[in-house]
C-alpha cells in the first residue's frame, strides 16, 4: 500500500510544482498550458494503470500449460444484463512452477468452460491438483443473454488434466 500512497504524494508534488511555474514564472502561456496538459494526461495514466499494479485479474491470454490454483464462476445475470466471467488463479508450467507467483485471469462466461472449471474445482478441493492446457479453437459466435450474437475474434478451448504424481527413484 506503500507504493500507491507513494505515487499519489509524487503527484501531488508535481501538481504543486506546476501551481508555481504558473504562478510565478514569465514563460509563455503555451508552456504552461502544455505543463498542464501533461500532467493531466499523466493523472489519468497513472489511474489506469493502477488495476494491474493492485492485482486485479488479467484480460490477458493464459499460457499454453498452467496449474490451476483455483476457479471462480461469476453467472451472468439476466436482470441487470451483466455477461459473467470466469476467473481463473494460475501458474505458468512453461517456466519453473516453484518459481513462478500465481496470477489471476478473467474469461468470458461459457457453459461449457463453466463446467469445466467447476469439475476441475472440485477436484482442487478434494486434493487433486490439475494441470490446464490451452487449444486455439475455429473462431465462431456465442450469444449474449439478451439474445444478441457476437463475434469473437478468437475463441480457446481449455481442457484440465489431473496433475501426475512425480516418480520416485527406486532405491
Amino acid at each position: 500500500m506503500l507504493g500507491v500512497v507513494g505515487l499519489i504524494c509524487a503527484y501531488v508534488f508535481i501538481a504543486l510544482l506546476l501551481l508555481n511555474l504558473n504562478l510565478y514564472s514569465s514563460w509563455s502561456w503555451r508552456i504552461k498550458a502544455a505543463m498542464i496538459c501533461l500532467v493531466s494526461l499523466f493523472y489519468v495514466l497513472t489511474y489506469l494503470s493502477f488495476p494491474p499494479i493492485m492485482g486485479w485479474p488479467t484480460k490477458d491470454e493464459l499460457p499454453q500449460e498452467f496449474r490451476l490454483i483455483s476457479g471462480y464462476i461469476l453467472e451472468p445475470d439476466k436482470k441487470s444484463g451483466t455477461d459473467g466471467q470466469i476467473f481463473l488463479w494460475a501458474t505458468n508450467l512453461s517456466k519453473d512452477p516453484r518459481a513462478t507467483t500465481p496470477r489471476s485471469f478473467a474469461l468470458p462466461y461459457s457453459e461449457k468452460l463453466r463446467k469445466k472449471v467447476a469439475a476441475a474445482s472440485e477436484k482442487i478441493e478434494k486434493g487433486k491438483a490439475q494441470i490446464g492446457e490451452v487449444q486455439e479453437a475455429e473462431d465462431g459466435s456465442y450469444r449474449n443473454p439478451q439474445g444478441l450474437s457476437r463475434i469473437r475474434p478468437k475463441s480457446i478451448a481449455i481442457n484440465f488434466f489431473d496433475l501426475p504424481n512425480p516418480s520416485v527413484p527406486s532405491k
